[in-house]
Formats: structure tokens, C-alpha cells, sequence
């Protein structure tokens, strides 16, 4: 595209106005989580995601449940586990929008979780 072997990774993103991989994905982990906490998704997908009970405690923005898992392949390398800790460490504003136009709008300027852990480098 721009025939530059030179440039680092950032410096092509910057120049191309676009965001990293890394960035990009979990902008869509976390549309599809929105779409299955509203109900606008395939019901079989609403399994994925557990919203917890309300118990009158001030929870602020820890609304999904995190599933248990007994094995890191098939469990803290899932959708279902993945999703709900990127989700219960989003703004509470984006949690809370109105529409699924208004998420967009907002995921689309989140700068994303900043961590380096296995779980962050692997989505």
C-alpha cells in the first residue's frame, strides 16, 4: 500500500488513520457482547453472555458474570470468559447506551483495554 519498509507498525497506523489489530478485535468482542446483552443477536448466542442479578448492592459497571473454567484453552481463551472481563472493564457510559447506533459511536472512540497479559496478546 504504501511501499514503506521502514516504518514501524504505530507510524503506518498513524499514517493510515486506522487502529491496531489488537484494538480492532476487541472493539467487536465488545459490540457482540453489547448485541447479546440487549437481546439483538441469534438467541443461541445468549447463552454466551450471563448478566448478573441485581442485589442492590452498587455493582457499578461489573454487570456480566465471568464464567468458571477448568482448563485455559477452552476456558480463559474463550468468547464467554473474554468477553465478560473486557465488558465488566468498559466505561459504564457505554455500557449503559440506549441503542445499539449509540454503542457504535462509542466503542469506535474506546481506546480498548491497555494490558499485556497472555489473554490481551492473544485476541
Amino acid at each position: 500500500m504504501y511501499q514503506d519498509y521502514e516504518s514501524s507498525y504505530e507510524e503506518l497506523l498513524i499514517r493510515d488513520e486506522s487502529v491496531s489489530l489488537q484494538l480492532h478485535r476487541q472493539r467487536q468482542i465488545a459490540l457482540e457482547v453489547y448485541k447479546i446483552i440487549s437481546k439483538n443477536c441469534p438467541e443461541y448466542l445468549h447463552d454466551l453472555i450471563t448478566p448478573l442479578k441485581a442485589t442492590g448492592h452498587n455493582l457499578r459497571s461489573k454487570n456480566v458474570e465471568a464464567p468458571d473454567f477448568n482448563n485455559v484453552t477452552y476456558g480463559k481463551k474463550s468468547f464467554s470468559y473474554y468477553g465478560s472481563k473486557l465488558w465488566n472493564d468498559m466505561p459504564t457510559c457505554m455500557q449503559t447506551a440506549e441503542s445499539l447506533k449509540e454503542f457504535k459511536k462509542l466503542v469506535n472512540t474506546w481506546d480498548g483495554k491497555k494490558c499485556k497479559c497472555s489473554l490481551c496478546n492473544f485476541v
